[in-house]
């Protein structure tokens, strides 16, 4: 029979309910395989199932152990109880334990807060002091701010007698001349002495004391006695308990700036040139007087003023030399007339008087004839003597008008008229003088629409080489076939073009129908006849000339040495170095180049040799008189044997008389140009003389 031991024990111990107590264990030994030794056989409940080995040890807890002896059929077996006593059993050790730990953790709690405590304060001060810190680098940041303002600083105390200064900053030393310590602890009135019939100083004064901002604009005194202007701002600098205790004054040296200011304002009224009065200054000195002799019964003369030739001084010399002998000029009419008078210079080469203070007309004509003549007196330029004229116009108040603009109107009419007349003269405004305005004006409207309604057309003046009698060329002169006026000549219009500026278009017509012309008279079988065109000052300044020019020659077909273009010597002069670099870019494309009218303008020799020029044309006038008068045929004569010397053709303009012709003839000059051959013929007359000089070969 077999026996399980270990049931039949575990069996009895439950029928006798020794397993049902908890906090006992028993353990079954027993031997097996024949050994010597007791082996677990098995376990039965726990010593100590609910309470931590920890919780034992702490509360004094150890173990109880009891063994029982048995045999079983022969075999030997050991039954092992094991127990804890309770920890309740040391309770007056758990309480110390209790009350040393609750101890030592208020202590803990106690030195934990002490130790936040300590960091909070440390961290306290921390912070003030990098707050003190920085306020201190503020402080001393804004002091060395105020010390290197470019203003002016001063610091006063308000509650002192006379507001005493405290401090001011090295600006205010620079600014007004004085040191600190000049300045420390005296009355800020000190500095206002002096100053008190400027107004604006009572405002700073009731802005300090009524506790108040305050600014005001004042001219000041260094402590040399010279004089600065600067805008001066107060503020009140309010203490601890919200009470003034001190001002702040600073000051902005705006002394540049109120200069400028009175430098636009004299711009505003004087020319910058001549330092006379400008057209607005003029106009507030017109309506003055008018006032004044409107309520006095009395007239008054408005006169302008314009310099003949002028423009060819400018054109000839340059606008430097323009300039100065504008200057002189202005200082002559100022001599020439009275100190109650005002001369003003209205623009360019022109002048405007307000004569008062005159007993009649004829003494204002008598003003105005000793302009004239001290304007016409010569002006010296680099040892040069230079005559120009002068022509001006009188319009009377209250005949001619009763405002400035009218009488500066009628006076500029005048004027005109006076430049018809001849110039260097003066005419009185009349009412029929207006007509000829219009005139002027309607013929610049009809000049707009000339082009474009085919109004114009070239005539052409032949060209005679003395040396073979044959027609070298031709000079292109324009017409204006006027629906109302009928052919009307350059003169008459070409002044015109030029203030309207159509002279571009109108020249740039001038060039492509000339170069068609030519062009289809050597495809005629006319020889290669050479075209001359003139150009204005207006086209020869154009940035597109020289590409104008080559377009043309493409376009017609016409051979570029063929072309043969007229500059007056007065226009090459205005600007050398560019006039020489357009003048090479022409003569690089074969173009032929020709001064026109030379003698009448202010050439240097030393430029003529520079200009890359073919051919120079004697002016008219000393054709002339080569037959009676010894200076021009010498002039003349001289200006052959310059050309040759310099490798350039001549030719003669205006020739008119065979005595000229052969005069010219024998003094070598090329080609001839003038009534004495033909004046100038239409394309079609042209074309028939041609013909009639071929039949004749």
């Amino acid at each position: 029979m077999v026996v399980n031991v270990a049931d039949l024990v575990e069996q009895n111990l439950l029928r006798a309910s020794l397993l049902r107590h908890r906090g006992v264990e028993l353990i079954l030994f027993g031997k097996a395989d024949g050994r010597e030794a007791l082996l677990e056989v098995a376990r039965y409940g726990s010593a100590f199932p609910d309470e931590p080995d920890w919780w034992a040890a702490l509360g004094g807890a150890h173990m109880v152990e009891r063994k029982r002896r048995f045999d079983v059929y022969g075999q030997p077996w050991e039954l092992h109880a094991r127990s804890r006593e309770p920890a309740s059993l040391h309770a007056g050790s758990i309480a110390l334990l209790v009350l040393g730990l609750a101890f030592t953790l208020a202590l803990t709690s106690y030195v934990q807060a002490s130790v936040s405590r300590r960091r909070r304060v440390e961290q306290l001060v921390d912070l003030r002091t990098a707050d003190l810190r920085r306020a201190s680098d503020s402080m001393r940041l804004y002091f060395r701010a105020i010390e290197s303002s470019a203003n002016a600083v001063i610091l006063v105390d308000a509650r002192g007698e006379g507001y005493p200064i405290e401090y001011v900053n090295p600006a205010f030393e620079r600014m007004r001349g004085y040191r600190a310590d000049e300045l420390a602890g005296k009355p800020i009135e000190d500095l206002i002495d002096g100053l008190r019939e400027q107004a604006a100083v009572y405002e700073l004064q009731n802005s300090m004391r009524q506790e108040r901002e305050g600014h005001a604009l004042l001219r000041l005194r260094r402590k040399d006695g010279s004089e600065l202007f600067a805008e001066v701002y107060v503020a009140p600098v309010l203490g601890e308990r919200g009470q003034v205790e001190h001002f702040v004054i600073t000051e902005y040296d705006v002394t540049t700036t109120k200069q400028y200011e009175a430098q636009l304002e004299h711009r505003a009224r004087y020319d910058t040139l001549t330092g006379l009065p400008n057209r607005v200054l003029l106009g507030d000195r017109i309506e003055r007087a008018i006032a004044y002799a409107r309520e006095h019964g009395q007239a008054l003369w408005v006169v302008a003023l314009d310099l003949d030739q002028f423009k060819y001084v400018n054109d000839s010399l340059g606008h430097p030399a323009g300039d100065r002998l504008l200057k002189q000029a202005g200082q002559r009419i100022c001599t020439a007339v009275g100190p109650a008078d005002t001369a003003a210079r209205t623009g360019g080469d022109e002048f405007v008087l307000l004569l008062v203070d005159r007993a009649g007309a004829d003494q204002a004509a008598a003003t105005v004839a000793d302009v004239l003549h001290a304007v016409a007196q010569p002006f010296e330029e680099h040892g040069q003597r230079i005559h120009v004229g002068c022509s001006a116009g009188i319009a009377s108040f209250p005949a001619d008008g009763d405002d400035a603009e009218t009488l500066v109107k009628h006076a500029e009419i005048a004027m005109y008229g006076a430049k018809e007349a001849g110039r260097n003269t003066f005419r009185f405004y009349l009412p029929g003088m207006n007509e000829r305005v219009q005139d002027r004006l309607a013929l610049a409207e009809a000049l707009r629409d000339a082009l474009d309604a085919g109004q114009f057309e070239l005539h052409y003046q032949p060209q005679l080489a003395l040396a073979s009698g044959q027609v070298a060329g031709m000079e292109a002169l324009i017409r204006w076939r006027h629906p109302q006026l009928g052919m009307m000549r350059p003169d008459r219009f070409i002044a015109v073009a030029e203030d309207t500026g159509l002279i571009v278009p109108i020249g740039a017509w001038v060039l492509r129908c000339a170069c068609q012309q030519a062009a289809a008279w050597q495809r005629a079988g006319h020889g290669p006849l050479r075209v001359a065109v003139n150009l204005s000052s207006h086209q020869f300044q154009e940035a597109g000339l020289v590409g104008l020019i080559r377009a043309v020659l493409g376009e017609t077909g016409l051979q570029a040495r063929c072309l043969e273009l007229e500059i007056t010597e007065s226009l090459v002069m205005d600007d050398v170095e560019q006039a020489i670099a357009t003048m090479r870019e022409l003569k690089e494309m074969g173009v032929q180049l020709a001064i026109d009218d030379f003698g009448t303008g202010y050439s240097s020799l030393a430029y003529l040799k520079r200009f890359p020029v073919d051919v120079l044309k004697i002016d008219r006038s000393f054709v002339h008189d080569i037959e009676t008068d010894a200076g021009s045929a010498a002039m003349v004569a001289a200006i052959v044997s310059l050309s040759h010397d310099l490798g350039m053709r001549v030719i003669a303009e205006g020739v008119e008389t065979a005595p000229q012709r052969e005069f010219l003839r024998e003094r070598g000059c090329d080609e001839i140009q003038g009534y004495l051959f033909s004046r100038p013929l239409p394309a079609s007359g042209f074309e028939r003389l041609l013909q009639e000089l071929a039949m004749g070969a």
